[in-house]
Order: structure tokens, then C-alpha cells, then sequence
């Protein structure tokens, strides 16, 4: 919490890190000179994410007005603030709302971390989805991105993953056998849970977003939306895909929802029958799986689709069949 600076004292106030914590009280005068006033830093609470409000409230009232300038906060994770609500302080005491968005940010490489940080403990990541989480098609299953991610944050170290992933499998089977599927399950608490689901894997989808928070309330969940070339790119005058006529470079190949102007579709229903009502899904929107892990306090990771399915086929994005991303 800081305060603007005043020849005169500033107000005492009370700040609380969340709903339901109690208020801590801070003396912004305690410390700096009448033109540099700065007040004690001091922790006043753990952040819950994506639940997490400062509450700031005025406690006696003094001549001159403050402002609220700034709420710094630091832990494993990069932070930015943002301040709503009136700043300056009114004549009666009132409260402040201060919302803090928190954006993620990937560790430090092992040589660029320091001895303290070395020794933090490790990063639990849990994984969901289907064949491409599970590493389907990978020379060896093992490099697929949950674990990949895991070494990442974990000095090199993919054993603290948990890749619960099935192929040919949606989220319906994971939201009603989550715990058998989790090895130890009663022992297991997780940082991170990773999902991916296409849209033919969508039924249950709502359900096991509302069982992984339940269970792991603290978690950073995060929906990665993977892409298949095989699966999105068309033949433009014929609109047959690579499986039926092959992946030649020579033809006029385009994205499905790009040929004639079909604007209904997207990277992740490339109809775009969710609009026309002709998807048998639960969910045949991506907008939807997005919005809906959004509300669940997640964030989304779209792999990078280039302009043209050539272009992906050109700077290596896929394996040498196409089956699978580097």
C-alpha cells in the first residue's frame, strides 16, 4: 500500500487481503520524511487466485486528502495492478477496492535461478485430455507438452506430472472418475491442471471443470487449445481434406472455416455447425469451453495458428506425417 505524499499526516487505514480476512491496521506515518512519505510494507494476507480483493478502508480522518497510487505484491508469479473506485480520499471514511490481476508467467531457466529459489518446492501439474496430451503419434510419448512443461518449471524435472490423459477419450470419463484415474489421488494437490478437449470430447466438460475446482480450489487450471492440420485444412475448390487426397504442397489448401467465406467456423469447430444446431455435442463452441473456464478462475493457451495450412507446413510447426506439433 502506498500513499501520495502530504506535508501533513496521512490517514490511518485498515486493509484486509481477502473477503472474509480480518482488517490489519497501517500507519502511513510511521515511516519516510514529510516530502517522501512511504508506509510499512507489511504482508497482510495470502492471495487466493482469481479470488483475491484488497480491501482498504479509511480509520480517522485527517486535513489533507491521499490517494491510493499503487498495491504492490510479489510471490512465485509476476504481478500488475490495477485500482478501481473513487481515489480520493472523502471527507467521511470509506472503502477502497483495490483488483488485482495476476498474469503467469514461465520460471526462470535452472541457470538463472537463484540458490534460494532453487530450492523452492516443486510444481505439481496434473494433465487431462485426449491424444494429444496423452502423446499420441510422438516418437516418444514422454516429450508431449504436459511434460515438457513440467521440466520447465521444475529445473528439468518432469516427474512431478501426472499425465491422466486418454486417447479416443472426452471429458465425460475424467468428470465422473477423476479420483480413480489420479494415481495416490488422496495424497495429490496440484499447482497447475492442464486440459484440452476437441470438440468431440466436450460432454462433461462443465461437470469437470466443477470437480477440479472443488477439489483443487488453489490450482491454476489452463485450457490449451490444440489445433490439427489433418483435421482443419481443405483443398479450396474441392473442400476435401488432407486424410482424403493427401497433404500436397502444390494444391490451394486454406482453413476449413476460411473456404467460401464460411464464417460460422473456427480453429476448434471448423464447421461451425454449433451455430446451425447441427452438433450432437454437449458443447460446439469454443467460445463456450472458454468462457466457461474463464468463469472457473482459468486462463487460456491457444497454440499459434499461422494465415495459411502452407505456411504451417513450411516453418516445421508439425512432425514429418503432420500428426503432431513440435
Amino acid at each position: 500500500y502506498l500513499s501520495v505524499m502530504a506535508p501533513a499526516e496521512l490517514s490511518v487505514v485498515e486493509v484486509a487481503a481477502n473477503k472474509n480476512d480480518d482488517f490489519q491496521r497501517i500507519d502511513p506515518n510511521i515511516m519516510g520524511t514529510a516530502d517522501t512519505r512511504i508506509p510499512l510494507i507489511q504482508v497482510v494476507g495470502l492471495a487466493r487466485p482469481g479470488k483475491n480483493t484488497l480491501r482498504i478502508k479509511t480509520v480517522d480522518q485527517r486535513q489533507n486528502p491521499f490517494r491510493i497510487i499503487g498495491v504492490y505484491m510479489c510471490a512465485t508469479c509476476d504481478t500488475e495492478s490495477k485500482v478501481t473506485g473513487a481515489m480520493e480520499s472523502p471527507k467521511e471514511p470509506a472503502d477502497f477496492l483495490v483488483e488485482t490481476a495476476v498474469d503467469m508467467v514461465p520460471p526462470p531457466k535452472a541457470s538463472a535461478v537463484s540458490d534460494n529459489s532453487s530450492r523452492r518446492r516443486p510444481i505439481q501439474i496434473l494433465a487431462l485430455g485426449g491424444s494429444n496430451t496423452w502423446g499420441a503419434f510422438l516418437p516418444d510419448r514422454y516429450r508431449a507438452y504436459p511434460w515438457l512443461i513440467g521440466e520447465a518449471f521444475n529445473n528439468g524435472d518432469s516427474n512431478q506430472v501426472d499425465n491422466v490423459a486418454m486417447r479416443a477419450t472426452g471429458a465425460d470419463y475424467p468428470s465422473l472418475c477423476l479420483e480413480s484415474m489420479i494415481p495416490n489421488a488422496a495424497d495429490k494437490n496440484y499447482d497447475v491442471i492442464l486440459f484440452d478437449f476437441v470438440l468431440n470430447g466436450t460432454n462433461g466438460f462443465s461437470l469437470l471443470l466443477k470437480r477440479l475446482r472443488e477439489r483443487y480450489p488453489d490450482a491454476v487450471l489452463v485450457y490449451v487449445h490444440i489445433w490439427n492440420i489433418l483435421s482443419l485444412a481443405r483443398e479450396e475448390s474441392s473442400g476435401k481434406s488432407p486424410g482424403t487426397i493427401g497433404l500436397n504442397l502444390d494444391l490451394d489448401w486454406v482453413w476449413a472455416w476460411k473456404r467460401k467465406n464460411n464464417s460460422l467456423g473456427d480453429s476448434f469447430n471448423p464447421n461451425g455447425d454449433g451455430i446451425t444446431r447441427k452438433c450432437p455435442r454437449e458443447i460446439c463452441d469454443g467460445s463456450v469451453v472458454e468462457q466457461l473456464t474463464i468463469d472457473a478462475g482459468g486462463y487460456i493457451y491457444k497454440f499459434p495458428i499461422p494465415e495459411t495450412p502452407k505456411q504451417a507446413l513450411l516453418n516445421g510447426t508439425f512432425g514429418p506425417d503432420c500428426t503432431y506439433h513440435r
